[in-house]
């Protein structure tokens, strides 16, 4: 195994809260797209029998971008957008990202997560969710770390139905939450799992 990809395996540990961001800001993304499609390929197959041949674009942002959605609490008065195109870089040689258009640079670099930097969250919850069943993370465990106060709230609402459920239902609970409450409740969900 490549010492990239070992990187990979180790969830999330040493990333920065920019590269955390990023990468939970484009696995929401990708994420969302994917339930859209699922939909439409539903629909489509109701109406036609074939299926297209072509192979989906991931979702990729522009570091210009990235640096109008990275929150305040994250973004440092000092980090500029060639300090976030260079943790991005970092990410493209863990294999957790990937370039797109490999001419476009600078504020203009695009990236999009790979399959490792998925693996990164999922990991990061399949741990947590362990964790969740285990009764290692309480409710005042979510009180504790910095994050979203609506995500605080709506983790603390949810947390009675996670409890008692299997570490399978616990991560199809969290990724169903992922999708309707977004990159806020991802951040909150990686703090718990440090």
């Amino acid at each position: 195994m490549s010492s990239s990809s070992q990187e990979a395996g180790g969830g999330g540990k040493g990333l920065s809260p920019v590269q955390i961001f990023a990468l939970a800001y484009l696995y929401h993304e990708e994420s969302k797209k994917r339930e859209k499609e699922e939909m439409f390929d539903t629909m489509r197959d109701r109406t036609h029998h074939s299926q297209s041949g072509v192979l989906p674009r991931p979702v990729s942002v522009m570091v210009r971008d990235l640096c109008n959605t990275i929150p305040y609490p994250i973004n440092p008065e000092t980090l500029t957008d060639v300090e976030v195109h260079n943790q991005m870089q970092s990410l493209v040689e863990r294999e957790l990202l990937e370039q797109e258009h490999r001419t476009h640079t600078g504020e203009y670099a695009a990236f999009s997560i790979t399959a490792n930097g998925m693996l990164v969250i999922n990991r990061v919850l399949g741990r947590l969710s362990q964790d969740i069943q285990d009764k290692k993370i309480t409710k005042k465990d979510i009180d504790r770390v910095e994050g979203d106060s609506r995500a605080k709230k709506y983790l603390k609402d949810l947390w009675h139905k996670l409890v008692d459920k299997s570490q399978n239902e616990i991560v199809e609970m969290l990724f169903s939450a992922i999708r309707t409450q977004g990159v806020p409740l991802v951040l909150l969900l990686i703090e718990l799992a440090k």
